[in-house]
């Protein structure tokens, strides 16, 4: 590989001594800071930056004004002729770990001899800022055989390819006359691959293998006739050339540089054709077309792809010059123009088939208001001589020469529309006045205006149909034509008087002695009307035969709406002084749950409701769990209640009298009771007594014991509360505290037959009561627990208890008990200690006392 490299090089250039030194001064480049840099070339020498094995590019960096290169990137330096010298300058704050894959590197010098020479920076970290590149090259060539002729698809290489090309023939033939030749070729891509060396006449494919495999970019292909047995490398030819994506778009042809030859694989719609002039455009951008273009177009004509031309820039505009290749239409499709301003007749928009509206003519040049373009004969269209008070709508093709021009189609004049017109009806003048609402319509003398209207200076809404005023306004209306190209303004202003709306009350507001049925009437509306009415702000409804009942004081409101849209409210006060017959009063006693209805289900307030006479009135009481319903009594009267002494202080709810005769009362079943309302208010009294039914256990834990109750299974029992069936164990567990005793538990049997003590109201109002009956059998489970079987009455737990009394130590005899003895505070004596408290005896002495 070394071997070619060097060969290559020195047969490059012909038997003449040569040398000299390129100085690429990065410094001078102009690149702004973190620019990327890939490659520079100056003077036959190129710089190919590369990030290598490194994630990070090579940039220019402001800070220390050079490139940097960083670990693992590489810089190559290649030359068309022999490489002896590479001095770098570098900038401080980086670090030189460059190594050369060929000759000797030492503190930014290399020299040796080389076509191409591949620096890397050294490590995965860090970076080396070079600031200039100074290559010396030099040395002598003799030339044994001449250069062979390179040919690409047959003809002369161009600078660049389409990938649409691809593969390209490569053909190469020798200048020498030698029979059978040997050839040495070698594609640079990248990097500088394998010398390859064939017999005879060489025809390649390149692009269809790895080995012969382009790239994006640029691409060298070297070729030599090799020399007799050794087939070492004589005279060089070289081309090189680009490979990139197919120009589609006229934006992308627009961005290639000069002199570049290509093909054009994009469809174009022609727009204008004169002599060597074929202008044609895509979506976005158009294209001047100049030489023989072999075809002839119309306007609409669409040109296939596939035709070839190369890019120049013509006095500032650029062209496809010597086109070949174009092909006849394959279609007709009118374009429609853009439409352009003067001042957008632009070279941006040059080529491309454009209208300009509403234009005037003078001089040569097209104006629209303060804009104007300049007009050139392309298309040799006559321009228009008398223009005085003219516009016109010119249809042409955006030019450039030097400066912008517009290449007129067609002038088209534009008829002059008569002026927009508003028309707001009905007419009004300055002291004209309506008593009637006022329906506005709005028009116009064009179909296409939008008409906007606001009403007082408020909001602008568009107009879509009449609109009726009932106030005084103001209308300001707007209107706007593109076909009058046209916007005017006008203003009417309509004086509305309209008598405000009124609502009488019959009868007035004011103070009765009976229910008032009240009627209103409403006058002064228009259209659509909402009323609403309220008896102290609680909404009801109008009865159009009777009115709204006014039973009790209250404020009647009527609340108005009609088309005007202004709330109207009216107000009227009514005092209703109604007898108070016909009432009934009740208070539910404590424990009772109690409701009054009519028969038909309309509830009846306490004091509130009247109910007239014959009504059937439905009572319901019911005694909360425990309590009793001793009483329901309905008493004609005044509600004039007298309240009984209390002895319990109000523990039992103390009685109510009710003065009057006592209605006769159905009871209906299910704590139902029912009477038919008399001629005078009525009142209702229900009397409840606390029960002592059966099934309960009641109990009552003495001072210094503690007590619990539970059946069997855990429940606990709660006194006079929990209900215990019949047959039903029951535990009883009675502990009394220390320095006491319990000396009986005993449950006695109630058949609720009670002694009470004295009560001045014979019991009525729950009188306090004592328990008498059997005892019941009673089981001592031990363990200061105790058990029976419920009853089916109630029972009633009594335990008794006593405060211990100490024995004294002369009154223990502990005769013919030998060793330590225990006495408990009972005076027992035993072997073993006693819970509690003990006193200890050694024979007849006491010794010590322990708990």
């Amino acid at each position: 590989m070394k071997k070619f490299l060097s060969l290559l090089m020195m047969t490059l250039l012909t038997t003449a001594a040569w040398a000299g030194t390129v100085t690429i001064d990065l410094t001078a480049q102009g690149y702004t800071n973190a620019a990327e840099v890939t490659t520079v070339t100056q003077d036959g020498i190129t710089l190919t930056f590369d990030k290598g094995t490194n994630n990070n590019t090579p940039k220019w960096y402001d800070t220390g004004s050079a490139v940097r290169l960083y670990g693992g990137g590489t810089l190559t330096v290649t030359a068309a002729e022999n490489i002896t010298s590479i001095v770098f300058t570098l900038a401080s704050g980086g670090t030189d770990n460059l190594s050369a894959d060929t000759g000797t590197y030492s503190n930014g010098t290399w020299s040796g001899s080389a076509a191409s020479v591949v620096f890397t920076q050294g490590d995965t970290k860090g970076h080396v800022r070079i600031q200039k590149v100074e290559v010396t090259t030099g040395g002598s060539g003799e030339i044994t055989f001449a250069a062979p002729t390179i040919l690409i698809n047959g003809e002369t290489p161009r600078a660049s390819y389409s990938t649409e090309e691809l593969p390209l023939s490569l053909s190469i033939t020798s200048n020498n006359g030698t029979e059978n030749p040997y050839y040495q070729y070698s594609l640079m891509a990248n990097h500088i691959s394998a010398s390859t060396i064939v017999n005879g006449t060489v025809s390649l494919e390149l692009g269809d293998n790895e080995v012969r495999n382009l790239k994006e970019g640029s691409n060298t292909l070297y070729v030599c006739e090799a020399v007799g047995e050794s087939r070492e490398a004589s005279n060089w030819a070289s081309v090189t050339f680009t490979i990139a994506e197919p120009v589609k778009t006229v934006a992308a042809f627009n961005a290639l540089e000069d002199n570049t030859s290509l093909t054009y694989y994009g469809e174009l719609t022609v727009v204008g054709q004169t002599g060597s002039y074929l202008y044609a455009q895509d979506e976005t951008k158009g294209m001047l077309i100049y030489g023989n273009a072999g075809q002839t177009y119309q306007l609409g004509d669409i040109i296939p792809a596939g035709w070839s031309g190369t890019k120049v820039t013509f006095n500032g505009a650029p062209e496809m010059k010597n086109p070949s290749g174009l092909a006849a239409a394959t279609q007709n499709v009118v374009p429609t123009p853009v439409e352009l301003t003067p001042a957008e007749v632009n070279l941006d928009n040059f080529g491309r088939y454009a209208v300009i509206k509403g234009a005037t003519v003078s001089d040569d040049y097209i104006v629209v208001g303060e804009e104007s373009v300049k007009i050139y004969g392309r298309f040799n269209v006559a321009a228009p001589t008398d223009t005085e008070g003219k516009t016109y709508d010119i249809i042409g093709v955006c030019g450039y020469y030097n400066a912008v021009q517009f290449m007129p189609l067609s002038y088209e004049e534009v008829q002059q529309a008569e002026p927009l017109v508003i028309t707001i009806e009905p007419a009004t003048t300055e002291d004209m006045t309506f008593d009637e609402p006022v329906t506005v319509t709005i028009t116009t003398n064009y179909d296409d205006a939008d008409i906007e209207y606001s009403l007082n200076g408020e909001k602008a809404v568009p107009y879509t149909r009449p609109f009726t005023l009932y106030t005084t306004t103001t209308v300001a209306v707007t209107a706007m034509s593109e076909e009058a190209d046209d916007v005017v303004e006008t203003t009417a202003t309509y004086t509305i008087n309209l008598p405000a709306i009124a609502a009488e009350f019959t009868p007035a507001a004011g103070t009765y002695t009976e229910v008032q049925n009240v009627k209103v009437n409403i006058t002064n509306t228009y259209g659509d009307v909402e009323v609403s009415y309220y008896l102290d702000d609680e909404q009801v409804e109008y009865n159009e035969e009777t009115g709204i009942e006014v039973a009790e004081s209250a404020t009647l409101k009527v609340e108005v709406l009609d088309e005007r849209l202004e709330l109207a409210t009216f107000t009227a006060d009514y005092v209703i002084n109604l007898p108070a017959k016909n009432t009934i009063s009740y208070v539910a006693p404590e424990h009772v749950t109690m409701s009054v209805a009519l028969e038909d289900g309309t509830p009846v307030e306490d004091k509130v409701t009247r109910v007239a006479e014959g009504t059937k009135v439905i009572i319901t009481a019911e005694a909360e769990e425990g309590y009793t319903i001793t009483s329901v009594k309905v008493v004609e009267g005044e509600a004039t209640l007298e309240v009984v002494d209390d002895p319990y202080d109000g523990e039992f709810t103390a009685p109510r009298r009710a003065t009057g005769d006592e209605v006769e009362l159905t009871d209906e079943g299910n704590n139902t009771y029912s009477f038919i309302m008399p001629a005078e208010p009525v009142d209702i009294k229900v009397e409840v007594e606390k029960n002592l039914e059966k099934n309960f256990v009641s109990y009552v834990a003495p001072e210094h014991v503690t007590m619990s109750v539970a059946l069997e299974d855990g429940t606990p029992v709660e006194d006079k509360v929990t209900r215990v069936a019949e047959g039903t164990k029951v535990i009883i567990t009675a502990e009394a505290e220390e320095g006491y005793t319990i000396t009986s538990v005993k449950v006695v049997e109630g058949d609720v037959t009670l002694e009470r003590d004295d009560d001045p109201f014979d019991g009525e109002f729950g009188a306090p009561r004592r328990a008498v009956g059997d005892e019941v059998e009673l089981t001592d489970e031990g363990n200061n627990t105790y058990s029976f079987i419920m009853p089916a009455e109630g029972v009633d737990i009594k335990v008794e208890v006593v405060e211990d009394t100490p024995v004294g130590i002369t009154d223990i005899n502990a005769a013919g008990n030998s060793g330590v003895k225990y006495v408990n505070v009972k005076g027992q004596v035993s072997d073993r200690p006693f819970e509690g408290i003990n006193i200890v005896i050694d024979g007849n002495k006491v010794t010590k006392i322990v708990k």
